[in-house]
């Protein structure tokens, strides 16, 4: 549907610019046969060219300005512009020139007054708005001015003494356009004299020696671009004096900057010989200053008395602390020390990388550290002890896991690794005690095996409740207790279902019974003997669920009672 109607837009717009250009052609020659028609009594009658040659000149200009009526973009505004502000004074000129005539030559002369209007109008509603755009529309005046006269001139003030009045109207009106239209005029007489102000200004501080290269470009800035746009010159001339008066207050305090920087670069050279970063950042700085960039070298004066600040507070604590991590990273050994000596590295690093600070901080770390260390090992160590313990006082559990286990932390903690041998002994520690509550729960629980065996005695299979029973007493025999445990709950959770599955059937089946019973004797009654097909077969069902029951198949029971709860139902009717 978009498409669609789109396309037809597109249509119309080209049925009305072929119209458009159509109307523009017939115009085009239509102005062309009126240049002839107003040249061809030069070559009939031997008139003065002067007389003739000014409307037919017009007519051809405007038969080129007729293609431009048909579009409408900037360039084609600003010519359309130009031409009605140029070509209003002239035709007002002869349209004068016969206005104090009688006939057809008056009512030319009202006809060309007439378009001289509509020009001067149109003119007017198509160059409008900046001061630019109106300062074009004097200037096209002016030109006007001159074709006026132009005109004027060769008809003789003596016979057209009102064709004056509109080549004064259009000097008039040029120089309202000129002087008198501009909106900004009071800002741009403002931007005009700041802009003065601040150049001789410049001059002055220039003349001393002064570095203000940033407010010269500022004002270079506003004095380009100002008299366009007023507003934006103050702006630009605002900033060029803030610029000019920061910089000149930094150039009387930058010199009290460098100095304080420079004792203190002094002193942190002293105690770090071997520090260079300040003394670079400070040339650096000193570098900036003699370019003009006042500000960028107050910052680097600043960072350089920074960085020596850091080196005078720092340099020391940071050796001393370096060296002591040292001293005790000495005196350990083994994977938990790694790390440690990794963050001394770095430490050492920071420090000849200048940063102090941050190599005293990972320095003085350090001894925290390896004291933590020092006390898992210590940990690590009385865990291995009571394992051990543990493992002594323990009988009847299978030991070889947790002796392996033991072996493994013990090598750990030889190694340093204190973490990964703690771990391992406090995982045996976890392990022993869950094994031997599963040892004195399965040997509790085999203690009454003929219990267990109950609950199995009217459930069916016993054969494969025995294996199961088997299968704990070979894992506890293996000293396998969590497993036997596990072995244990399973046997325990499929008893109670089946129990309740067995208990709900064992209920269906005697509901069952005494449902057949009272039906039996209501056959009896009507005749319905054991030869009756039907009876038979609820008895053969009946027969068949219990002897299911008995045997343990529940699924198998409770399919001949459904069977049976049909049958009946069948009975009942005939009943």
């Amino acid at each position: 549907m978009q498409n669609s109607v789109s396309e037809i837009i597109e249509k119309e717009e080209l049925i009305i610019q072929n119209r458009i250009e159509r109307l523009s052609l017939f115009s085009g020659l239509t102005l062309f046969l009126t240049a002839f028609w107003c040249l061809w009594p030069i070559f009939t009658n031997n008139i003065d060219p002067l007389k003739v040659l000014t409307p037919a000149a017009i007519a051809l200009l405007w038969v080129g300005i007729i293609p431009d009526l048909s579009i409408s973009n900037p360039t084609t505004r600003s010519r359309l512009g130009a031409v009605t502000s140029i070509f209003w004074i002239p035709l007002a000129v002869l349209g004068t020139n016969s206005i104090l005539d009688s006939g057809f030559k008056l009512v030319g002369g009202v006809i060309l007054i007439s378009c001289s209007i509509a020009l001067f109008f149109s003119s007017r509603r198509i160059l409008f708005g900046e001061f630019k755009i109106v300062r074009y529309r004097s200037i096209m005046c002016m030109i006007g001015v001159f074709a006026g006269l132009s005109v004027l001139i060769p008809q003789g003030f003596e016979t057209n003494n009102y064709g004056l009045l509109p080549i004064f109207l259009g000097v008039l009106i040029s120089l309202n356009d000129w002087f008198g239209s501009d909106e900004h005029k009071v800002i741009r007489k403002e931007f005009k004299q700041k802009l003065d102000l601040i150049e001789g200004e410049l001059l002055v501080h220039r003349s001393k020696g002064r570095t203000v290269d940033q407010a010269a470009s500022l004002v270079l800035t506003a004095s380009q671009e100002g008299h366009l746009d007023p507003k934006y010159g103050l702006e630009m001339l605002s900033r060029a004096r803030d610029s000019m008066t920061r910089a000149i207050r930094l150039e009387e305090d930058i010199f009290e900057i460098r100095e304080d920087a420079e004792l203190i670069i002094i002193d942190a050279e002293n105690i770090a010989p071997l520090a260079k970063k300040p003394r670079k950042t400070f040339i650096q700085a000193e570098r900036e200053v003699e370019l003009g960039s006042l500000e960028e070298g107050e910052s680097l004066f600043r960072l350089a008395k920074k960085q020596a600040r850091e080196i005078t507070e720092w340099w020391d604590k940071a050796e001393k602390a370096i060296r002591k991590a040292k001293n005790l990273l000495r005196e350990h050994e083994g994977e938990a020390i790694k790390p440690l000596e990794k963050l001394l590295t770095e430490a050492e690093n920071n420090l000849e990388n200048e940063k102090p600070k941050q190599a005293f901080e990972f320095a003085a770390s350090i001894p925290l550290q390896l004291s933590s260390v020092e006390g898992n090992a210590e940990i690590s160590n009385e865990l291995i002890e009571a394992v051990e313990q543990k493992i002594k006082e323990s009988e009847g559990l299978n030991l070889d896991l947790w002796n392996e286990n033991l072996i493994r932390a013990r090598n750990a903690i030889d190694k340093g690794d204190y973490n990964l041998g703690r771990g391992l002994a406090e995982s045996i520690l976890r392990e022993l005690d869950k094994e031997r509550e599963s040892m004195d729960y399965i040997r509790k629980a085999l203690t009454q095996k003929s219990k267990i065996r109950l609950k199995w005695d009217n459930l069916g299979k016993k054969e494969e409740w025995e294996l199961r029973l088997q299968e704990i007493e070979d894992a506890s025999e293996n000293l396998e207790w969590n497993h036997a445990a596990i072995l244990f709950q399973r046997l325990n959770d499929d008893l109670e279902s089946n129990t309740e599955s067995f208990l709900e059937a064992n209920e269906l089946l005697e509901f069952a019974k005494n449902e057949w019973f009272i039906l039996k004797e209501k056959c009896e009654k009507i005749g319905i003997d054991l030869l009756d097909e039907q009876r038979r077969f609820a008895e053969q069902n009946l027969a068949e669920s219990i002897q299911a029951l008995e045997l343990g198949e529940l699924e198998s029971c409770l399919d001949k009672l459904g069977e049976l709860d049909k049958i009946m139902e069948k009975l009942k009717r005939r009943v």
